[in-house]
């Protein structure tokens, strides 16, 4: 029958001004059609050299009718097309034309029968019942299994034999192979042969499994005659494919990978150029802070961003840190659980274009530099908020060392680096902040690597809106790279266009990551494994043995789930395995469409052209569910789980997080605080604490009232705690003003309540030698105590000291407090305050040492000795509380001391520097003393630890 197309396709026509114009190509020949399960492949020979593409036409043979169309147009140089739109019960006639400027050549029809698609393995070839013409019902006639077909067989360098073959008539498979004498008519095969062409495959595995030719023994011509390459050994010995003459699609072909290069290329791993980005200490991030009128030039926050020291963790992908993020917390919290040795999870994550060829190192700031940075975010804000002020824009300043770390050269320009910050308050969440585009230490727009070469110093800057500014500088530890684009030639002439087209086309990215700086990261060949002769992708178990060569062992789980990866040996080391003592376990993560899940068994996991999976040994040595890379990430230790010791553990503290409770913008909202410092914005309120009362642990004034949440000593708010700090309505309890102030600035007078101190003895107050430079070094400020030379009227100085005016309720509440200058050489005790025969705060030196002892008496007996000793030749800050029988003794701000109070309560003078003559139990306690003091005050009350910590915490601020 002849093949029968519509009259107007060949009556194109079309004007060219070439030489050849209206000149149709050379036609093609030996057209073949051969059968495939669910599919039809076309083949033909290409005997031009100036076609434009070709064209495929189509009947359907039917008793009723013949339909024909136009199915497929195929690009130059092709030589095959597969009919995927074919339906089983049906047989079809191919043929096909070369295309020109304006003409096709001549329609050239195929060989043989009408073909139909193959319904997969059949046990049973008849199609009807038995007659005297086709006695085994098999669908073709004696006669035809008689008189046979030829069958053309190619050899290794395209050399053709033929000769002729026949079937039994009666049996409806004479080779026994499971293809039917019919379909061995259909494909032109040896029926009496299971291996037409003796490639080492079958005919039914070539045309139903993998989609190669019976009767070619190189289907993807790769062999140049090499049998090593021939259809089964490319499988067998090779595992690459039989119908892909690039199985990596690197550009190499298989024959230059195994033959020319003699296994030195890898022909399932792709063999491209490889470039490591390493995050430098050129880097800042910048905050712009303008008048908003413009009057006044801008001012700016810089912070520059030091590298942490290399570790075996800076190895790490960044692109795996971003996966782990968007999974982690679930394996975390699994591993905290008990992990039954193993992990699979699936990142919803896609792979980009340069994934495999460029990435990122892990970069950590320091600590020194994210502490910097949260106080350069801070001081910012405080400026801003100032009249007329606000941060007009912010710019980041990132600096790279750029390496080849592949085995080939290339040219590179045109870099651009997407900066990514992780959402502090959802972690699996990433923000574009801005693509840095690299050209400074480029020579010429471009730069050329050989493999270990190194290009430091890529510097770009580039502007971010103010916000985004804001969010570098408080979270400097969550910014991310990755590699968004670049221009690429190698070597060989490929370029990256190629790459993500051809090689990503082929291949998907693994890594393996061992965790201790050994990381493999490679695109590994996905299209050889096919089913029914549709490729579907390469099974973990073939990428382990095959592709990379790794040696590994699996296990199931305890629970009977599918078994996981348990362990890995690195490339000429040890293996890295499953250790329940520290954590340690093996955890797969796939990108979107890959099938990983607890139903699948590791060596079943399936990776497909364009998708990737991470193998990624993941330790907890020190079980708090925060991983070794991420406590380098955070600066965290992985041998404590609390860093900080503020009550949190590391994994609560980036990973549980709590709500901040304040009804005041923007508030409400989660957080989370940071690992390695206890109290990051210095409220006097740990982590711990923080999560306690819902405030924020990066804001000293949650509620904005003015009060610090805590008793805070670095002078950012009001110095004493709130006594709700997520409500602003309720302030702080403010200190109270004392009842007595004696400031000793060149005068003995109450500056709080009308008061005056006056000399037991003949010293004169006026004495210029009396005052002296307080701790802020302002002259006459200061008592300037030398009892014996300046404040006694007889040699024995026993009745030297300073008495009130009135009478002080030393009864059940009240508090004194003072600073205090203790000069070098002493070798007596001093009494500093207190009430004759009642009470009194003492300071006891150890003769020959410049240092003291804090001590309590009552009744001239000692109470308390402070086992600490304070150094002497500096100014310290004393408070005495008594708090009905209880006495707390404070030494700058801080509780040294409790104890309890016998004594009875009482009202009388307030006796200050020894009265020995009014004390008779120790009447020439102190006598000799020399030193300073300061700033007397006595309230009655008695103060709290915050008011405490505040009235030393006001006191010590210059004025």
């Amino acid at each position: 029958m002849r093949f029968v197309v519509p009259a107007l396709v060949f009556g194109l026509t079309a004007c060219s001004d070439g030489p050849n114009a209206g000149e149709a190509p050379v036609a093609p020949s030996d057209v073949q059609a051969l059968p495939g399960n669910g599919f039809i492949r076309v083949l033909w020979q290409d005997n031009s050299d100036d076609e434009t593409g070709f064209v495929v036409y189509r009947e359907t043979v039917t008793p009723e009718a013949v339909a024909r169309s136009l199915v497929a147009s195929v690009s130059a140089d092709g030589t095959e097309w597969d009919d995927l739109q074919v339906e089983a019960g049906y047989t079809y006639r191919y043929a096909v034309a070369s295309l020109g400027d304006a003409t096709e050549s001549a329609l050239i029809e195929m060989t043989g029968d009408p073909v139909g698609p193959l319904e997969g393995d059949l046990t049973d070839c008849t199609v009807g019942d038995a007659t005297a013409d086709d006695q085994d019902a098999d669908g073709v006639p004696d006669i035809n299994e008689a008189s046979g077909w030829t069958v053309t067989v190619t050899d290794g360098l395209g050399n053709q034999t033929s000769r002729k073959v026949v079937s039994s008539p009666s049996s409806g498979d004479t080779d026994g192979d499971g293809l039917c004498d019919r379909e061995e008519r259909q494909s032109g095969t040896d029926p009496a042969e299971a291996d037409t062409d003796t490639d080492g495959l079958s005919d039914p595995d070539e045309l139903r499994i993998w989609g190669s030719k019976p009767t070619d023994v190189d289907s993807d011509g790769d062999s140049q005659g090499n049998a090593a390459l021939f259809d089964g050994n490319e499988l067998e010995l090779h595992n690459t494919s039989p119908t892909i003459a690039d199985t990596d699609g690197d550009g190499f072909d298989d024959y230059v990978e195994i033959i020319e290069f003699g296994g030195v290329f890898n022909p399932l791993v792709a063999n491209t150029p490889r470039m490591q980005l390493d995050f430098d200490d050129n880097s800042s991030i910048t905050l712009n802070i303008a008048y908003s009128d413009g009057s006044q030039q801008e001012e700016s926050e810089t912070v520059g961003l030091e590298r942490e020291v290399s570790s075996a963790q800076s190895n790490t992908r960044s692109s795996t840190r971003e996966m782990w993020a968007e999974t982690g917390i679930e394996a975390s919290v699994e591993a905290e659980a008990g992990f039954p040795g193993g992990a699979s999870v699936k990142a919803s994550t896609t792979v980009s274009a340069s994934a495999g060829y460029s990435h990122t190192s892990t970069n950590s700031v320091t600590r020194e530099s994210s502490q910097a940075s949260r106080n350069a975010y801070q001081n910012g804000l405080t400026t801003s908020q100032e009249n007329n002020r606000e941060i007009a824009d912010g710019e980041i300043t990132m600096g790279f060392t750029l390496q080849n770390v592949g085995d080939v050269s290339f040219e590179m320009s045109d870099l651009r680096v997407a900066a990514l910050l992780q959402d502090s308050n959802d972690p699996t969440r990433f923000t574009n902040v801005t693509n840095l585009i690299y050209t400074d230490g480029f020579d010429s727009g471009s730069t050329t690597l050989g493999p270990g070469d190194v290009k430091p110093n890529l510097l770009a800057t580039a502007t971010v809106p103010a916000n985004r500014a804001l969010d570098l500088m408080a979270n400097t530890e969550n910014l991310f790279f990755e590699v968004a684009d670049f221009a690429l030639t190698d070597e060989e002439g490929r370029n990256f266009q190629f790459l993500a087209e051809t090689t990503n086309a082929l291949t998907g990215q693994i890594i393996v990551d061992f965790g201790n700086g050994t990381v493999i990261d490679e695109r590994v060949a996905t299209n050889v494994l096919r089913e029914n002769g549709n490729i579907v992708g390469v099974r973990m178990a073939d990428v382990m043995t095959h592709a990379l060569g790794l040696e590994y062992r699996t296990a199931t789980p305890d629970n009977g789930s599918p078994s996981v990866l348990i362990g890995v040996t690195e490339p000429e080391g040890s293996e890295i395995a499953v250790d329940d003592s520290t954590s340690s376990f093996w955890v797969a993560i796939g990108s979107d469409g890959i099938a990983i899940d607890d139903t699948t068994a590791f060596d079943d996991i399936v990776l497909r052209s364009g998708e990737s999976v991470t193998l990624f040994y993941v330790t907890d040595q020190d079980g708090d569910g925060l991983f070794s890379h991420e406590e380098y990430q955070y600066g965290t230790s992985d041998e404590r789980t609390d860093s900080d010791d503020d009550g949190l553990t590391d994994f609560e503290e980036t990973k549980t997080g709590w709500t901040i409770n304040a009804n005041v913008p923007p508030y409400p909202g989660h957080t989370f605080s940071d690992p390695t410092v206890a109290d990051i914005d210095e409220d006097g309120l740990t982590d711990a604490e923080e999560r306690a009362a819902g405030t924020d642990p990066y804001n000293p004034d949650t509620d904005d009232d003015g009060d610090c949440d805590g008793p805070s000593t670095a002078g950012r708010c009001s110095g004493f705690a709130d006594l709700d700090p997520i409500d602003p309505t309720i302030g702080a309890d403010p200190t109270p003003d004392p009842t007595a102030f004696f400031p000793f600035d060149f005068h003995f007078d109450d500056t709080a309540g009308g008061d005056r101190l006056t000399f037991i003895g003949g010293c004169d107050e006026y004495d210029t030698g009396v005052f002296g430079a307080d701790r802020n070094n302002l002259a006459d400020s200061a008592l300037d105590i030398d009892v014996n030379d300046e404040c006694s009227s007889d040699s024995s100085g026993t009745n030297a000291g300073l008495e009130s005016d009135v009478d002080y309720d030393f009864d059940d509440a009240f508090t004194m407090a003072f600073w205090v200058y203790l000069d070098n050489g002493q070798s007596e005790d001093w009494y500093l305050a207190g009430a004759e025969d009642v009470l009194s705060i003492r300071m006891e030196i150890d003769p020959g040492d410049d240092d003291y002892q804090l001590a309590y008496y009552e009744s001239g007996n000692p109470v308390f000795v402070d086992s600490v000793s304070r150094q002497g030749q500096t100014w310290g800050h004393v408070a005495v509380v008594i708090d009905g029988n209880t006495v707390r003794i404070y030494f700058n701000g801080t509780e040294v001391a409790s104890t309890s109070r016998a004594a009875n309560f009482t009202t009388q003078p307030l006796l200050l520097l020894n009265a020995a003559s009014r004390e008779s139990e120790d009447g020439s306690f102190g006598k000799n003393g020399r030193g300073r003091f300061d700033d007397f005050a006595f309230y009655d009350e008695a103060l709290t630890d915050d008011h405490v910590l505040d009235v030393y915490t006001q006191s010590s601020m210059l004025p």
